[in-house]
């Protein structure tokens, strides 16, 4: 089978494209035939060795996929059937034309939802939904400041804010970025590249109860002058390169909590609760409340070409690697 390989630490122009032989399912396994494999910015920082996990090399990114089941291991093998339509999560093996995902971390698809947004769906959506309603504790009636609300776990907090029944502020970086975000449900938008775009936050539209930042630097700064007493402020990454400190006078004087969210411990460690994340997420998807926004479907030869673009912070919602062409 084809797959890109991460053969040292590296870049993605200097992912590698091989023949390997078609991986065999463990017992508490399933090989699944890649139909949609969604992209998103941690593959980077993994293929790179600077992400939390590090794969023992070489092995290929992609984090979520969609398909056909192809194989099934003894022990699951009565839970799934060849043939079935599923996705999965699994930190890496989804560059590539089969992968093999845990058992338990695989569900099967709703018949209305196409792999394409099945793969742009687990990361972000499961993401999001920990750092909205879990850490967040986003509740009807307050303000949700979602900052690079373009893309993938941006439009995917907007979307479940806006599902929860929250008035939602999404920030971008450009005109048409902020359009999306206005598309995908947000009451208010705002550039942060404009100079006191924290101000105009506070004093106009009257600050915000729960902050999720995945950015860092800067922007967490800005945060933390137009959150509301009470306010809780989700760290979720530093896509800026820059891991801010945090003043621990201002979450003080403000009765302010600054909480982190590591959804790859969920996914580890608390299955019960990633099971009611799915469920949820799966009867949102089927309301017509959430919908992963797709911008672009990739054949799998041009994606160190994407993951470029991803890196370069060029991307709106889901980059989604289709089967080669």
């Amino acid at each position: 089978m084809k797959s890109w390989l991460a053969e040292a630490w590296c870049e993605p122009q200097e992912l590698v494209l091989k023949d390997i032989p078609v991986p065999e399912p463990a017992a508490d396994e399933l090989l699944i035939r890649v139909e949609a494999c969604g992209m998103n910015f941690p593959d980077i920082l993994l293929i790179a060795g600077k992400y939390q996990a590090r794969p023992k090399r070489p092995f290929a990114p992609g984090a979520e996929v969609a398909g056909t089941i192809e194989k099934a291991g003894a022990d699951a093998s009565a839970s799934f059937a060849i043939g079935q339509r599923v996705v999965a999560v699994s930190m890496i093996g989804g560059y590539a034309q089969f992968a093999v995902v845990k058992a338990t971390q695989c569900w099967q698809l709703p018949d209305n939802m196409p792999f394409t947004e099945a793969a742009g769906m687990m990361v972000t959506y499961q993401s999001s939904w920990f750092a909205v309603v879990e850490r967040g504790q986003t509740k009807a009636g307050e303000t949700l400041l979602v900052h690079a609300a373009a893309g993938g776990i941006g439009t995917a907090a907007v979307q479940i804010g806006k599902a929860l029944g929250a008035r939602v502020i999404g920030t971008a970086s450009s005109a048409e970025k902020l359009e999306l975000v206005r598309q995908e449900g947000a009451d208010e938008v705002v550039s942060y590249l404009d100079a006191g775009w924290h101000g105009k936050i506070r004093k106009e539209l009257g600050g915000a109860d729960v902050v999720i930042d995945p950015v860092g630097g800067d922007i967490f700064a800005g945060s933390l002058k137009c959150i509301n007493f009470n306010g809780r402020l989700v760290i979720v990454g530093f896509t800026s390169g820059e891991i801010q400190q945090i003043p621990a006078n201002l979450l003080l004087i403000k009765n302010v909590s600054a909480v982190g969210l590591h959804w790859n411990i969920y996914l580890a460690d608390h299955p019960a609760k990633i099971k009611a994340c799915t469920d949820q997420l799966f009867d949102w998807y089927a309301a017509g409340k959430i919908r992963p926004v797709v911008d672009r479907e990739i054949p799998m030869q041009t994606a160190r070409e994407a993951l470029v673009e991803i890196g370069s912070r060029k991307s709106k919602g889901k980059y989604v690697l289709c089967p080669w062409q």
